[in-house]
């Protein structure tokens, strides 16, 4: 019996050519197994051409790496509660965007007992010129690219009318969705996890998958279907995790082929 429901949330990024590729590739894969899917465009005309086949909404001035638009997306979700069986036990939501594949069922297993506040993606290092004049300012961000997941209290507690400390007008918050998601965790004392694996694999990747390989013949071993199963394996054990849950920077055919991967070559989850 499922207890968690997850809903995924697809930010469209403005720059991305052939758009509709890319949602059309994430519908057809992995948002079959979150428990609601919804894309948001800048677009008029993709929200047009997709309006009848996606669970697509149109907002202007969309711009996943500004907190102002990605707390205006938090709010309208707490604004619009899902109805969801007594049986779920915790609710959670998957935020990519479409370069993104998402790893379900991965995903699932880890947050399956999480109860608290939570906030779940890769953190990086991000410096700048500015950084090294004011050494103190903050240097650690969340990915967008690799993904992220937030429970259903750590979502309320950011976009909680009474939450003054995460609002983009607080000269204090960074403008930076990833600089804030982070600052804004803490404050409300949100458990913050970049998890890795037994072998110190990160679980959510930002990097593409096809720089992970260190080596050219790598890359085309992996990314060709005709290779066996046990190859496969062995390749993906030298650069990520088989319990990964998110890679970004992918081609719309590469989600397509990672979904074959990890649903048919099981190369990725159990």
């Amino acid at each position: 019996m499922r207890t968690v429901w997850l809903r995924c949330v697809v930010l469209v990024q403005p720059t991305t050519q052939k758009q509709h590729k890319y949602l059309l590739a994430v519908s057809d894969t992995y948002a079959s197994k979150c428990n609601e899917t919804l894309f948001f465009t800048d677009s008029s005309v993709l929200l047009e051409k997709l309006s009848d086949s996606l669970n697509i909404f149109l907002l202007e001035g969309l711009n996943p790496a500004k907190w102002s638009f990605f707390l205006r997306v938090l709010r309208f979700l707490e604004a619009r509660p899902p109805t969801i069986s007594t049986n779920t036990t915790t609710q959670w939501t998957a935020f990519v965007n479409e370069q993104t594949y998402l790893v379900v069922d991965n995903l699932l297993l880890l947050i399956a007992q999480a109860g608290a506040p939570a906030i779940l993606g890769r953190l990086e290092n991000i410096r700048s010129p500015v950084s090294f004049l004011f050494p103190f300012t903050q240097t650690t961000a969340f990915c967008m690219d690799s993904g992220i997941a937030l429970s259903d209290k750590a979502i309320h507690l950011i976009a909680g009318n009474n939450n003054q400390e995460c609002l983009s007008s607080n000269w204090l918050i960074p403008k930076y969705t990833g600089k804030a998601l982070l600052k804004c965790g803490r404050q409300i004392g949100a458990y913050i996890l970049d998890p890795i694996d037994q072998d110190g694999h990160h679980l959510f990747v930002g990097t593409s998958l096809r720089s992970l390989f260190t080596k050219p013949q790598q890359a085309l071993s992996f990314l060709l279907p005709r290779q066996s199963i046990t190859q496969q394996q062995s390749v993906v054990s030298d650069c990520c995790s088989h319990k990964a849950i998110g890679f970004g920077q992918l081609s719309y055919r590469d989600i397509r082929l990672m979904h074959y991967f990890v649903n048919q070559m099981r190369v990725f989850g159990v």
